[in-house]
């Protein structure tokens, strides 16, 4: 009904619009005649209405029909649809049911994991603190072993100024024999020639004498005869000396026979221990210097020649005299060498010549010279 009344609205104002144009030579015929096309009009509108609401009718119907098939159609659609949804709905149940076992199994595996992750932790702290108390142990040894080498290197640096002291010591008295020597060259070469001398005016006295006894001048005197001492041979007898068939060997004595029998299977450092010990607890026994000469040897055969050379130098300082200092000077001599000072070489086999000429070591030493 609204449409009908926009469109008589819009009829009236098309119609009346040339009026209102040209309202000035409007006449009455001309509103006559506008009346009748209006309900002309009005009759049309009405027809229209009426078929309009016709088709309305036949449109329903017929949309009517439609929607039922559409719906009969839907319908057997929608039962379809549930049909699948619910073999949808038992597929889900089942992968629930599923997923519920798997979930249950997933829980007590959790469970002995983190048992088992419990457990491992335990051990693994317990491992921590083992290690951290062998850290502490390893840090209290490195401290020891650091506080060790700087009590070597103090030591070492003592030993290399006793070694510069005994180096200087050595040309010091090779000076010293050297202006010795020189000395008594001199002096012989002037007795040598006193003797000399002498032995000149007695021939000359001799010859004069002749002379005279030639000329009869001084009666010839006889000689007299010249005593000889008879030898003495004192006798004293035959000394009895009571020597025990079995002796028992002292612990001094054991321990250096140990030593000696280790260092003769090439066991230098375990040799050079027994040794050390020897010399700490029988410092006054009639062994030391051979055990002083036995730990230079451990050390000269380790390669440890500077150490050694002190060593010898206390047999030769501390000993004098006994049958191991030509040894531990010709020794001496060759740690010298081998660690290429050859000037003291020299010097060391030189005074070993000097002091000890009757000795094997000093025959190797001027064999060591002359090369």
């Amino acid at each position: 009904m609204k449409k009908i009344i926009q469109k008589r609205s819009l009829i009236l104002i098309s119609l009346l619009s040339p009026l209102l144009l040209h309202c000035s030579i409007a006449t009455e015929q001309d509103v006559k005649n506008l009346d009748l096309r209006l309900r002309t009009m009005d009759n049309r509108l009405l027809s229209m209405d009426r078929n309009f609401s016709d088709l309305q009718e036949q449109t329903t119907t017929r949309a009517n029909k439609n929607s039922v098939e559409a719906l009969q159609k839907q319908q057997a659609s929608t039962d379809n649809t549930v049909d699948q949804l619910r073999t949808q709905l038992l597929q889900i149940k089942g992968q629930l049911e599923e997923n519920s076992h798997h979930y249950r199994n997933l829980q007590e595996d959790t469970v002995d994991y983190r048992d088992n992750l419990s457990i491992q932790l335990h051990d693994f702290t317990e491992a921590m603190n083992t290690q951290q108390s062998g850290l502490a142990e390893l840090q209290k040894k490195v401290i020891a072993l650091e506080s060790r080498m700087n009590t070597l290197a103090d030591q070492v640096k003592s030993n290399s100024d006793v070694l510069g002291k005994l180096k200087g010591d050595i040309a010091a008295e090779a000076s010293s024999r050297a202006a010795e020597a020189a000395r008594k060259a001199a002096q012989a070469a002037l007795e040598a020639e006193e003797a000399r001398l002498a032995a000149k005016a007695a021939r000359e006295a001799e010859e004069a004498r002749a002379r005279l006894n030639a000329s009869g001048r001084i009666p010839t005197l006889s000689p007299e005869k010249a005593k000889k001492p008879g030898s003495q041979v004192s006798s004293s007898g035959n000394e009895t000396a009571t020597i025990a068939l079995q002796e028992s060997i002292s612990p001094a004595e054991t321990l250096y026979n140990s030593g000696l029998a280790v260092f003769k299977q090439d066991k230098y450092k375990n040799a050079s221990q027994i040794f050390t010990e020897f010399i700490e607890k029988y410092p006054k026994d009639k062994l030391r210097a051979n055990a002083q000469y036995w730990l230079g040897d451990c050390l000269y055969n380790q390669d440890e020649f500077e150490l050694a050379i002190l060593e010898y130098q206390k047999v030769i300082d501390g000993h004098a005299g006994h049958s191991k200092v030509p040894a531990a000077l010709f020794k001496q001599g060759l740690a010298f060498e081998e660690l290429n000072d050859k000037g003291t070489a020299r010097l060391v086999f030189q005074k070993l010549i000097d002091q000890f000429p009757g000795s094997k070591e000093a025959t190797s030493a001027k064999s060591k010279l002359n090369k």
